[in-house]
């Protein structure tokens, strides 16, 4: 099977979704910084008991059974991040959700298998779903959280299903 590229370089529909949804004072911003690859950067505050930031893209496209993996070429900045995949398995406002590291400022390539994803809502573990496959992805994102206050900056050149 071909590797699916599923890294959105149209600006305009990548969805900034920050604490202030629920009274913190985070801030992120989402763009295309050349050709090659996106940004996603901000601010993480723990203030009024904020503490997230995110972007999130819709999936347009149908995509095939049989996919195993999601490949991410990233240049981060030491923290970590948590992948997001939105599917109709799950209720709204939910995700299946991996972790990945970050080197600061080093190019990587992180392979996060499909079947290590847990379904997720407000950070609390969902049961009783299906495993997310491949045909099942409506959208992909970015979060950062956990605590990890302060500036953050997250370059994006791949993602894609293997």
């Amino acid at each position: 099977m071909a590797e699916i590229n599923l890294f959105n370089k149209t600006e305009d529909e990548w969805k900034c979704v920050n604490d202030v949804v629920m009274g913190g004072i985070s801030n992120s911003a989402f763009r295309i910084e050349s050709s090659d690859h996106g940004v996603f950067s901000g601010n993480v505050s723990l203030e009024n008991n904020g503490g997230f930031a995110s972007v999130k893209v819709p999936h347009q496209k149908l995509l095939p059974k049989g996919y195993k993996s999601i490949s991410l070429r990233v240049k981060g900045d030491g923290q970590h991040y948590k992948f997001r995949i939105k599917s109709n398995l799950l209720p709204n406002n939910s995700s299946y959700s991996k972790d990945f590291e970050t080197k600061d400022r080093e190019w990587i390539e992180v392979i996060l298998e499909l079947s290590d994803f847990t379904p997720t809502l407000k950070g609390n573990v969902l049961s009783g779903y299906p495993d997310l496959t491949s045909d099942r992805i409506e959208g992909i994102g970015f979060l950062i959280s956990g605590k990890q206050e302060g500036p953050f900056r997250l370059e994006i050149s791949e993602i894609s299903l293997k």
